[in-house]
Parts: C-alpha cells; structure tokens; sequence
C-alpha cells in the first residue's frame, strides 16, 4: 500500500511539473527562452562544424606532408642505394680488370719461359 501511495504521489508530480513546463512554453517568456536556445544551438552547430572542417583540413595538411616527406625519404634512399651499387660496380670491374692483366701478364711471362 505504502508503494502503491509512492508511486501516485511519484505521478501528480509529473504531472504537475509536466502542466507547468507546457505553462511556461507557452507564455511569451518560454517562447523566448526557446527560441533563444534555438538560436544559440544553432550557433553552437555552425560553430562546431567550422572548427571540424578546420581540423579536418589541418589533418590533411599534416598527412599530405607526412607523405612528401616520406617519399622524399624513400627517393633519396634509392639514390643513394644507386650510388653505392654504382660505385660498387666500378670498384669489382676495376678490381676484375687488373686481375685479368695479371692473368695476361703471367700468360705472356709463361710463354717467354
């Protein structure tokens, strides 16, 4: 019994509170206050979305230059690689060049003998 009185008591009161907030909105102070919090969500909607958009193309910005500098990274490397490949080659068939005059050297103090 004492539940069943808590929960009716529980009831008038939203309906009391409820009674008084349609009231208030439809007096010319609550259309004021809803409109102005219209207004101000509004603003606040505009307002987030432009700094979205903004951090949006800040993002961009850093990744667009993440990836030129990676593959500026990336080119250089390569080059490098290249230069030392290129040099490496050099310096075995310059290395490979005097072997075969030694071997040519030796053939012909061969035949002198």
């Amino acid at each position: 019994m004492k539940n069943k009185n808590s929960n009716s008591l529980m009831l008038i009161t939203g309906v009391i509170a409820g009674a008084a907030s349609v009231y208030f909105l439809k007096s010319e102070k609550g259309q004021q206050m809803v409109d102005l919090l219209l207004t101000k969500g509004e603003e606040l909607k505009t307002n987030i979305s432009e700094k979205a958009s903004t951090a949006l193309e800040e993002g961009q910005k850093i990744k667009n230059n993440l990836i030129e500098g990676a593959n500026e990274k990336v080119s250089n490397t390569k080059d490098m690689i290249t230069g030392v490949a290129d040099n490496t080659k050099t310096k075995i068939n310059s290395k490979i060049s005097n072997f075969q005059d030694g071997i040519d050297k030796a053939k012909k103090e061969l035949n002198k003998a």
